[in-house]
């Protein structure tokens, strides 16, 4: 049977609308390649434009190695949050908490035929700020999916929440960027840097050329979530969640559902 990215983006928007979960993906809609998995996650990325979720007004962007393939998605309006104190999980069929860096771009990216460099990155960063991508899945045990069925549905994004911006961010070293993780009042986790990506500006640099392929530009105010440095923590519904950042700043969540 040829592959058909429409059986499954089929599969995931229902999954989403009727908050229900999947074994896996059906038969024939399976990827087996980035092309293939990124198929499915454009086709639902802009299926749920229409349906309240849009605009597109962040990426997230990680790596299993600072030299390994990076992967992304697109984040949405509706999933997304600044400066607030909760975010209701009501809905999710697991919670999973992860504390990131985030970039947020003060020019557009128009697309064009050469690739973006690193310094037309840098040179576009207005802000960096802290924060925590919550982590859902469409699946019944994400575990036991293949690496590209996972990231088909959006890399099991639930939520991105960022707090103030930090003064001075030229002066971040990523990789040595102390972090704690609390959760209930409990140290979950506590080191420096965390990021299996390793350097965040590669991660920049791909996500923005690699939106640039399905989307006519990358908007001036866009956010980039660089990847977890805590790894992925699950959590009850009603946790209290702090991730403090020693340069980069605090941000705290409570998670009612």
């Amino acid at each position: 049977m040829s592959f058909n990215p429409e059986i499954s983006i089929k599969a995931l928007l229902q999954a989403r609308k009727t908050h229900t979960q999947l074994a896996s993906l059906p038969e024939g809609g399976i990827p087996e390649s980035w092309e293939e998995m990124f198929a499915i996650q454009n086709g639902v990325a802009h299926a749920l434009l229409g349906s309240g979720y849009g605009p597109i007004v962040a990426w997230k962007v990680g790596a299993p190695k600072p030299d390994g393939q990076p992967f992304g998605a697109a984040i949405w309006n509706q999933t997304f949050f600044e400066n607030v104190e909760s975010v209701n999980v009501r809905d999710y069929y697991k919670v999973g908490v992860e504390a990131e860096i985030v970039y947020r771009f003060g020019k557009t990216f128009l697309r064009r035929e050469n690739p973006y460099t690193a310094e037309d990155i840098l040179a576009a960063i207005a802000t960096v700020h802290p924060a925590i991508e919550l982590v859902d899945t469409r699946f019944v045990d994400m575990g036991k999916q293949t690496f590209f069925i996972n990231q088909a549905d959006q890399g099991s994004h639930g939520a991105l929440i960022i707090g103030k911006p930090m003064e001075n961010w030229k002066t971040l070293v990523p990789v040595e960027e102390p972090i704690t993780l609390t959760i209930n009042g409990e140290i979950r986790a506590q080191h420096k840097g965390g990021n299996s990506a390793g350097d965040t500006i590669r991660g920049l640099t791909w996500i923005v050329n690699h939106a640039l392929e399905s989307e006519e530009c990358v908007p001036a105010g866009t956010a980039v979530t660089t990847g977890s440095t805590t790894g992925t923590i699950f959590v009850e519904k009603g946790s209290k969640i702090t991730a403090q950042f020693e340069h980069v700043g605090t941000l705290s969540l409570s998670l009612p559902g």
